[in-house]
């Protein structure tokens, strides 16, 4: 990546661009209002935001970065079971090691929202040096101030941004709507930490955060961050560019060889002729081209049977990524059926699996109400309460519980691993 180039933040819903030589941070509604107001720059690091794209962490062996996504495209069924299109992604390695392998954080983006945003960038007269999301500059701001493990938060536009960095990798990012509130600002920052599995860490507020209490406070945030220092060899871009790439270098390859074949075969002729004859050399140096030509169409032919295997692959993808019930829906049932009193610490949702809600209540009949909710609703089949064990908070009891239910509709990919085999 390119460093201390504009960068631009896009989301559906707000457009923020910073400039690190004039140092200026400003937004609009659209791409080129924003650009307008750094100076209309040529080319720009493109930031997805918190809502635009998908954070996971992930142990990976300690490969190159092409052997790396070939890991990933195989595991992608896992770790983004949401994605209902097809996806852009790309991963980048932290420090920390493990026997299980290099954490890393891995990247996930509807490639259709992916095009959105590169089609306003090239609207407005600009192009992408990169892309990658906004959060991947709390790994900076933490580092800069000596931390492995921080949070760092953040207010913008009416927004409140959470990023958790752990072991010097990012490993899970929140947006929700700021209220204001110095103590549900805290507590989202509680929440945050519980989902992930934290139990403390430090907190760093960028400027203009009140979060209160003993925290770091830093001038610039995450989206300044990218623009002085951004992840190297990281850059999301979309299936069908990686494979048009592929394409050219395959291209690239057969030229140079015709070319050189070419160059032999005149090289050949020319000392043919001046030993053997016009006539002799001529006849020889055109079965010899021909006999080259077979062989490049030959090699042209594999190329293109490689590239319809890749395509294959792809639709794959495509159909893995389409479930009966969106995962989305799912997650506004039960989050819009959760009662007063009651939060959600956690949910997961996989491919032919039952899913499973983690939350926290102040009293027990709030669980027994929702666990009932939900029983009553037909989208759902075999709710079970697993366990509701009293708790405290910050010396406040409460009672933490966990439900499992089948989520209609929801069946395994029937040819999941045949598709796993093709893949490797």
């Amino acid at each position: 990546m390119d460093t201390n180039i504009a960068v631009i933040e896009w989301s559906p819903s707000l457009v923020r661009g910073y400039d690190p030589l004039s140092r200026q941070t400003v937004s609009g509604k659209s791409v080129s209002d924003v650009l307008g107001k750094i100076g209309s720059p040529r080319s720009v690091g493109l930031c997805l935001g918190r809502r635009a794209s998908l954070i996971r962490d992930v142990h990976l062996p300690d490969v190159g970065k092409q052997e790396g996504r070939m890991v990933l495209k195989i595991r992608l069924e896992t770790l983004f079971p949401a994605m209902e299109e097809d996806l852009a992604f790309d991963y980048v390695k932290g420090t920390h090691r493990s026997e299980d392998g290099v954490l890393a954080t891995v990247v996930g983006v509807k490639s259709e929202i992916l095009r959105k945003a590169l089609q306003e960038l090239r609207s407005a007269g600009c192009s992408a040096e990169w892309v990658a999301p906004t959060s991947l500059g709390a790994v900076t701001v933490a580092r800069a101030l000596g931390h492995d493990d921080a949070v760092v938060v953040e207010s913008v536009a009416g927004q409140f941004f959470v990023d958790v960095v752990r072991h010097g990798s990012l490993v899970f990012s929140r947006s929700t709507v700021d209220s204001g509130s110095v103590e549900e600002r805290h507590s989202e920052v509680l929440r945050s930490l519980a989902a992930y599995g934290l139990h403390s860490a430090a907190v760093i507020a960028v400027k203009g955060t009140d979060l209160g209490g003993d925290v770091r406070v830093v001038e610039d945030g995450t989206l300044q961050a990218m623009a002085t220092d951004p992840l190297s060899d990281f850059n999301i871009e979309l299936p069908e560019d990686i494979v048009h790439r592929a394409k050219a270098r395959a291209a690239m390859k057969v030229r140079v060889a015709v070319v050189l074949w070419l160059v032999a075969v005149a090289a050949g002729v020319y000392v043919y002729l001046d030993r053997a004859g016009m006539a002799q050399a001529y006849a020889t140096a055109a079965m010899s081209q021909q006999s080259k030509r077979d062989k490049v169409k030959q090699e042209m032919n594999d190329v293109s049977a490689k590239v319809k295997m890749q395509e294959g692959n792809k639709a794959s993808l495509d159909t893995a990524f389409a479930p009966s019930q969106p995962i989305t829906d799912v997650l506004t049932l039960v989050s819009n059926t959760l009662p007063e009193g009651a939060w959600l610490t956690g949910v997961t949702f996989e491919r032919g699996k039952d899913i499973q809600i983690r939350g926290t209540a102040i009293r027990g009949e709030t669980v027994s109400n929702y666990v009932s909710e939900l029983a009553l609703n037909n989208r759902l089949r075999n709710v079970v309460l697993q366990f509701a064990n009293n708790t405290e908070i910050e010396n406040t009891p409460v009672i933490q519980f966990s439900v499992t239910a089948h989520v209609v509709g929801n069946f395994p990919l029937a040819n999941a691993s045949k598709q796993r085999a093709k893949t490797r």
